[in-house]
């Protein structure tokens, strides 16, 4: 019988200590054992790092590695470097993986013979976790999988509930780049899936992932938080992919997720007290957008309705937003 490809796992690691050890613990669990863990702490200040070395000594399969904080996408960018399996997958320091993650994931790459698997995730660790739209197992092209990217469904643009092929990432030198921290992950696989022909796309859920109240998301609607041009970089990613592509789809797509985030960062803003001419921009790409949003079948009405109120007042779709999700 032929061994099964080698798997690289990559977790990011920074100020975790708390959920740390049950992460690493999910991925030793796996029932697919041909696998390498790679952990790089980014220069934690709390004791991951030596949660790292410690569970290092217990399993060879664990490489640990110590930089000085960099980011998260230093952090991944390290673990590709030093990679040696067929095939990559990412897993957040705080989350976990179902026991059966990578033996289905690698199941559904090989039998749909694509360079990409999803699956489904569950968001964890909040009263109200966002609700997405649970796709159905099917393969598609490059131009079906950036349309469902741009999404609010079980693909997404998240990086952890894929299965990579390394040698495309080396092939294309992919790498993930912090000049887009609102939108890292979805720019690392938009980028991968332009070189793709088959994705492979799974309703299994098969990753949870964690949120908390005062996460980095979360925490920018508490008014705590000052505004930070940082979060425009969601438009430059859009921008971006649609001249890549060059694609009407593909563009259209990219359209409607400039609305769905507008209102996002608007909600965000007026949290902040920051009412400038970022806010004015994106006031106008709904006012471009909406209709085109409110037409689309793939948009659910939770996001429609929040759409129509950030169109009428940013201040009332916060205000609706904090009273839906208050504890």
């Amino acid at each position: 019988m032929n061994e099964k490809p080698l798997i690289t796992v990559v977790v990011p690691i920074y100020n975790v200590e708390v959920y740390l050890e049950q992460c690493i613990r999910s991925v030793l669990a796996q029932t697919y054992e041909n696998f390498e863990l790679l952990l790089v702490d980014d220069g934690s200040k709390d004791k991951s790092g030596e949660i790292v070395d410690r569970l290092a000594q217990t399993d060879r399969r664990i490489v640990p590695f110590h930089q000085k904080n960099q980011g998260v996408a230093a952090a991944r960018n390290t673990g590709l470097d030093h990679s040696k399996g067929r095939y990559a997958a990412f897993l957040d320091g705080d989350d976990w993986y179902h026991p059966d993650f990578l033996e289905k994931m690698e199941a559904a790459l090989e039998a749909g013979d694509g360079q990409l698997a999803s699956c489904c995730f569950e968001a964890v660790g909040v009263e109200h976790p966002p609700q997405v739209k649970t796709l159905k197992a099917a393969v598609v092209d490059r131009r079906e999988a950036m349309q469902l990217l741009m999404g609010y469904n079980s693909f997404n643009g998240y990086v952890w509930n894929k299965l990579f092929d390394l040698q495309l990432i080396r092939e294309n030198d992919i790498r993930f780049h912090a000049d887009y921290p609102a939108c890292e992950d979805t720019m690392f696989v938009g980028s991968y899936l332009y070189h793709c022909s088959r994705v492979c796309v799974t309703e299994e859920c098969l990753y949870c992932y964690r949120q908390v109240s005062g996460g980095a998301n979360r925490g920018r609607y508490s008014g705590r938080k000052a505004y930070d041009p940082k979060w425009m970089s969601v438009f430059e990613m859009t921008e971006y992919m649609a001249d890549l592509y060059k694609d009407d789809a593909v563009t259209a797509a990219c359209r409607l997720h400039e609305v769905r985030e507008a209102g996002i960062v608007l909600r965000s803003m007026e949290a902040a007290g920051y009412h400038g001419a970022d806010h004015a921009r994106l006031k106008g790409i709904l006012r471009r957008g909406a209709g085109l949003f409110f037409r689309d079948e793939n948009s659910g009405r939770s996001q429609k309705l929040s759409v129509l109120l950030s169109c009428i007042s940013p201040k009332l779709e916060l205000a609706v937003w904090k009273l839906r999700n208050r504890k």
